[in-house]
């Protein structure tokens, strides 16, 4: 069974995580943090909301990122190899195709509290897939004819999952901007095919079931589902 997320337009990340950012953004100072959750498990869903303007600068190439989602849930002890594979559709638009902006993510897992990376599990900061349109208009990684395998991953603690996600701006001509839109709140998920201009819910998923972790003092673990 598949670990399918929702990203959430409002609320805190769960206390007290605040995983540093990746490195290989260039620029991180417009990024959002917010959660995400299982959805089987998701909380008081979200409204659809667009993110901010991010602004996409005259530049050769450069990774720009929007929003930081950290899991409500906390998963226990894995072992992640290329067998379990990474999916995710996302809405999202260019104010201009001179700002030549195409999806870009980085997956990690990060300590419960946030302050230790475990590793990176998947990530694309290139000209991958298709770029942006002035139509706001959906984005995909991982539908078979992109399959994206997991990096072999011994996550040997209870642990989070981390996703980034912003742009890769390959050689803007013009300044300009690049806008997404998240929630959880529409009653059916997009399917994974790009080019879609439905209002519905974006989604990343893992091909594999992570089994979730509960615990009173972050100590004794129990599993669950």
């Amino acid at each position: 069974m598949a670990s399918r997320f929702y990203f959430h337009s409002s609320g805190s990340q769960p206390a007290p995580t605040n995983p540093a950012f990746d490195a290989g953004w260039e620029q991180t100072g417009q990024a959002v943090r917010l959660p995400m959750d299982l959805k089987a498990m998701q909380g008081p869903q979200t409204a659809l909301t667009n993110s901010s303007a991010i602004t996409v600068p005259i530049t050769t190439v450069q990774q720009i990122l929007a929003y930081q989602f950290t899991s409500n849930q906390i998963f226990l002890p894995v072992q992640l190899d290329a067998s379990v594979l990474f999916s995710m559709v996302l809405r999202g638009l260019e104010n201009a195709t001179t700002n030549n902006v195409f999806l870009a993510y980085v997956l990690r897992a990060v300590s419960v509290d946030g302050g230790t990376f475990l590793g990176t599990l998947a990530s694309s900061m290139t000209n991958a897939g298709t770029e942006f349109v002035a139509t706001a208009a959906t984005r995909i990684f991982g539908n078979g004819t992109t399959t994206v395998a997991l990096t072999n991953t011994l996550i040997a603690q209870p642990w989070r999952i981390c996703l980034e996600v912003g742009g890769h701006a390959q050689a803007p001509s013009v300044a300009g901007s690049y806008t997404y839109r998240v929630g959880s709140a529409a009653a059916t998920d997009f399917a994974l095919t790009s080019a879609l201009t439905t209002d519905l819910n974006p989604w990343m998923e893992l091909s594999r079931n992570l089994d979730t972790s509960r615990s009173t003092n972050y100590q004794e673990w129990a599993m669950g589902r």
